[in-house]
């Protein structure tokens, strides 16, 4: 997921406190930001827990990053 980076430390989170807030492991959770685990094996329930965690909508989480730097 290319925003869950992005979106967690633009809220100040650490990646423990995703965990604890969402109920994931820490370790998944660095997995998914290092791109280790893949969007497409991700389960729904997954990226439900860490947009909740995060405050933000599940098509924001997932969306494909487009900008071009």
């Amino acid at each position: 997921m290319n925003n869950l980076y992005a979106i967690r430390t633009e809220k100040g989170m650490t990646q423990s406190k995703l965990a604890e807030l969402s109920g994931i492991n820490a370790r998944q959770i660095r997995k998914i930001e290092t791109g280790e685990i893949k969007t497409r094996n991700i389960t729904v329930g997954t990226i439900t827990a860490l947009a909740h965690a995060l405050g933000v909508g599940i098509e924001e989480l997932i969306k494909e990053n487009t900008e071009k730097h």
